[in-house]
């Protein structure tokens, strides 16, 4: 019971997080993408990719050894701060020397100075207080609110000033991820006492990879597949395709991808207190792919439903060529969310190797799959194969927690159902309502929208009021 009430504390301050930047990251594209123009969001996207690569090449899970490591000291937490500084500096000396060379493949020389700025986010994020992590492992991510903010405030703050006020493009949304970084990382000391002391332990470092070793890799790998296909796009289809394909996927992001981070946020610190009771991780999961599917599902098939009225209100109607792909990857972040019920536990339980293993299937792939797609089918095609490498994802998470827990899934998998099945009545009423009436209704979509809302509503009162119950018990409890 106090670990739920732990939990249930953590995951509404998590929450409450995941919504202030999620309307703050909203509000910025929103106004952004009429600002600049889809040439723009390409250029920012091929820098995202680079940085994101050469973080993912070197990340040996620091913040992750730090809430998963049970004897925890202040030695190991000064050598996992000196390493992430030094993994900085390499980072940023790498992105500053590699930044002629990529402009000249994708053929646009504002990239090197794109990429010159950009090398110095990796140098700030090397600099973060271990604080951030200690208060993860500690589930106060109340206090872990400040560090959101101050990231989506200011980027939001400088990207929009230098594109309206000085009309500045893709510089203006890198000067922005810089400033983010920044502030944050300001932050991150004033919310958490720790300060990093003059000491490097090798033991330590030994331990950090000890366990980090395995999720270098599968980092690098996760991050092929979440970012090699904006690179194949750029490099086949152009910098307007990948900015339609990179909005669409920050789009889709605000309704399932963002629900990944929140789960593993709140998800992994909770499963690592209780790693060696399989008993109660059992429990733990039942509710958590209940909860997950829950929400996950009327957010995805809600948006699916009238993916025009989304783009057009988000965007403007300039961006209505993003459309298609935006539905398939709505499909995509709702595996990828149902996928994350099943990683915490494993990463709780330190089966990196097992994870890394799997990484490789899927990265396999992916990596036949993506060129082929994206000549044949275009930005549609890249989305198709990431959503069929994320539908595989799922099922070897599946695999792996019931061979590493010893259980069956079929009660998982009936959970999942159970918290699915009111978003899919509800999308199944109001798709039927649309073939019906939506010549004969001039406002049809704002009317099957309230059509949706009133049956799925009416589903989780009359299907839920227990598992919300039983929730909101265990949390009092």
């Amino acid at each position: 019971m106090i670990l739920a009430k732990s939990v249930f504390r953590a995951g509404s301050w998590s929450v409450a997080g995941f919504l202030c930047a999620r309307v703050i990251g909203f509000v910025r594209l929103t106004i952004l993408a009429r600002l600049l123009l889809p040439e723009d969001f390409g250029l920012f996207a091929l820098v995202t990719v680079f940085i994101g690569g050469i973080v993912a090449l070197s990340d040996v899970g620091i913040s992750s050894a730090v809430i998963q490591k049970r004897d925890l000291d202040e030695e190991f937490l000064d050598t996992a701060w000196h390493v992430g500084w030094m993994r900085g500096i390499l980072l940023a000396a790498i992105c500053w020397i590699a930044a002629p060379w990529l402009a000249n493949f994708y053929s646009h020389p504002e990239l090197t100075g794109l990429l010159y700025i950009a090398a110095f986010i990796p140098l700030v994020q090397g600099l973060a207080s271990m604080g951030a992590p200690l208060l993860q492992r500690g589930l106060s991510f109340n206090l872990l609110l400040p560090i959101t903010l101050a990231h989506e405030g200011m980027q939001m703050i400088v990207a929009i000033g230098l594109a309206w006020w000085l009309g500045w493009g893709a510089s203006a949304l890198v000067y922005g991820l810089l400033a983010g970084h920044v502030f944050a990382v300001i932050v991150s000391y004033a919310v958490h006492d720790y300060r990093p002391h003059l000491c490097f332990s090798m033991d330590a470092a030994r331990k950090l990879w000890a366990y980090g070793g395995y999720l270098l890799g599968s980092g690098v790998l996760i991050y092929a597949m979440t970012n090699l296909d904006d690179a194949v796009v750029g490099r086949l289809l152009g910098m307007a395709a990948l900015g339609y394909y990179s909005v669409a996927f920050m789009l889709a992001g605000y309704f399932t991808n963002s629900i990944v981070s929140l789960s593993n946020q709140v998800m992994f610190p909770a499963y690592a207190g209780i790693q060696s009771d399989v008993t109660r991780m059992l429990r733990v999961i039942h509710r958590h792919a209940h909860l997950t599917a829950a929400v996950l599902t009327p957010l995805t098939i809600g948006a699916a439903l009238l993916p025009e009225a989304v783009i057009e209100l988000a965007v403007g109607k300039q961006w209505l060529h993003a459309v298609p792909v935006f539905v398939v990857l709505l499909l995509m972040g709702w595996l990828r969310g149902c996928a994350t019920v099943f990683g915490p536990v494993l990463l709780a339980r330190g089966r990196t190797r097992a994870m890394y293993r799997m990484k490789w299937i899927e990265f396999i792939i992916f990596s036949v799959g993506i060129i082929p797609s994206v000549l044949f089918f275009g930005i549609v095609g890249a989305a198709w194969v990431l959503t069929a490498v994320y539908m595989l994802s799922l099922l070897l998470h599946l695999w792996l927690v019931r061979r590493d827990l010893g259980i069956s899934l079929r009660p998982v998998l009936l959970e999942l159902f159970a918290g699915a099945f009111p978003g899919l009545v509800a999308g199944i009423t109001t798709y039927g309502f649309i073939l019906m009436f939506s010549d004969s209704i001039a406002h049809w979509g704002w009317v099957s929208g309230l059509v949706f809302a009133i049956v799925w509503g009416g589903l989780m009162w009359a299907r839920e009021r227990v598992f919300v119950g039983e929730v909101l018990r265990m949390a009092k409890g």
